[in-house]
């Protein structure tokens, strides 16, 4: 029998410190690292909303929810209530320009009623079927339309004979119009100056109880590049100086391709002195941005004196804009 006369010699500390450095991390750890350092990054985007990106990374502020609440489960899990805390302090820091959407609506007085619907309906759409059979059943007082083609137009007209109507259709994005059960005083097309291509809003009356109703039809660019986002701001601002100068009731309906918490939205309704008639009903998106991300960019904007009783949603009818319903009281 032999007898095996090797020793074996432990290795030294820094032996097994350089080992332990030579161990690549957990996979999960990985991902973990990646997933927090890409929330913070989109989150602290949001800190420049007066920038392309940090008005592309406030627009789907709300989606963040999702990560910081699987951060949020990964800490508890880990016991890590430092990186909990500090998740729980980006949550409420990320969520909290939404809240005053879910704040209580005012209490609705005595006044006129008036429905109103806005839509934006795609000009290469042709499912006008839906759309049409939907409004004849709401019945509204006053239909705003944007990227109105002169077929949109045709249709509208004959579904709604009896209607004043004013329109600029159009056979791209920047076709808009207006019809209303009263007849319409005053309408104009406005053209903010030094904003091209021509994006025209419309600017109407109609009589109510007490005097005239300013109406506003709006539709502005999409921020898709930065030269578009400096053209909607543009434009927004100048429509909010000419709509701030009227002194008497307003309704503004249309797409502003803006969500209400954007730096530029919250100038705009300083400026215009107008409220948002989410107030009270929450986010209620919209629009389907490239069939992934639903955001509400669609409005009524009204003066302080006009109560919404009732905000929803109208069906799919083939825009990537979902029509809306309003009941207000004038």
């Amino acid at each position: 029998m032999s007898v095996d006369n090797r020793t074996t010699t432990c290795p030294s500390p820094p032996q097994l410190r350089m080992r332990r450095r030579q161990i690549p991390p957990p996979k999960h750890s990985v991902l973990h690292a990646c997933l927090v350092a890409g929330v913070f990054l989109f989150v602290g985007l949001q800190s420049f909303g007066d920038t392309w990106l940090g008005e592309i990374a406030t627009s789907f502020r709300a989606y963040t929810f999702l990560p910081l609440f699987v951060l949020a489960v990964f800490s508890c899990l880990k016991r890590k209530w430092w990186h909990l805390a500090a998740v729980a302090s980006i949550t409420i820091v990320n969520l909290s320009p939404m809240l005053n959407l879910f704040q209580k609506g005012i209490e609705v007085g005595q006044g006129e009623d008036l429905k109103v619907v806005q839509v934006n309906v795609e000009y290469c759409n042709r499912k006008f079927d839906v759309l049409l059979k939907w409004l004849k059943q709401v019945d509204p007082d006053v239909i705003a339309v944007e990227e109105l083609s002169h077929e949109w137009d045709v249709a509208l007209r004959k579904q709604f004979p009896n209607y004043s109507a004013f329109t600029i259709p159009k056979e791209n994005y920047f076709g808009i119009g207006i019809y209303s059960k009263k007849q319409l005083q005053d309408a104009r097309a406005f053209v903010p100056p030094g904003v091209k291509p021509v994006e025209p809003a419309i600017l109407a009356r109609v009589p109510c109880k007490g005097g005239l109703l300013n109406l506003a039809s709006v539709h502005v660019f999409a921020p898709h590049l930065p030269d578009d986002f400096r053209r909607r701001n543009m434009q927004m601002r100048s429509i909010a100086e000419e709509v701030g100068s009227h002194t008497s009731s307003t309704v503004l309906l249309g797409d502003l391709n803006s969500v209400p918490w954007s730096n530029e939205m919250v100038r705009f309704k300083k400026v215009t002195n107008l409220r948002d008639s989410r107030i009270g009903f929450g986010l209620v998106n919209t629009c389907l941005v490239k069939h992934l991300f639903w955001v509400p960019i669609d409005y009524c904007l009204v003066s302080p004196g006009i109560r919404v009783q009732k905000l929803t949603t109208g069906p799919s009818f083939g825009s990537d804009h979902l029509p809306v319903l309003l009941e207000l009281r004038i």
